[in-house]
């Protein structure tokens, strides 16, 4: 991933994905790339938001929180880019509707990565 920020000349970037892959810098694949650490509360929406469309409960708002914080790592942090870390929000956020420069870093990662915790299913009722 850090090879293809790289050459597109970025050398300050955002993340969103979930709470573990912000906190590790996109599990460490990011090397001497420079990563816009957000606040504590962002991170936690971001993790909420990212959980709510592995569950399937996505939604045009929650896109639009996303939308909203991207936005505010490019202009108060500076981020020249924002890295899409995690296919299933690749498929909300595209190039073409997002509203601000991303990289999709799903893709590059190799195999799927889910480091979401399960959703517990709803109780049933026996009968």
């Amino acid at each position: 991933v850090a090879a293809i920020v790289r050459a597109r000349g970025i050398k300050r970037v955002a993340l969103l994905g979930t709470r573990f892959t912000v906190e590790t810098r996109l599990f460490g694949s990011l090397g001497d790339v420079e990563v816009v650490t957000p606040l504590p509360d962002e991170i936690e929406r971001m993790h909420r938001i990212y959980s709510e469309f592995v569950a399937g409960r996505g939604s045009d708002a929650h896109t639009g929180e996303l939308r909203q914080l991207a936005q505010t790592f490019v202009n108060r942090d500076g981020a020249q880019s924002v890295l899409i870390a995690g296919t299933d929000l690749s498929t909300v956020l595209t190039e073409t509707n997002a509203g601000f420069p991303l990289i999709l870093a799903g893709a590059s990662l190799g195999p799927r990565r889910r480091p979401v915790a399960p959703v517990p299913e709803p109780a049933r009722a026996n009968g």
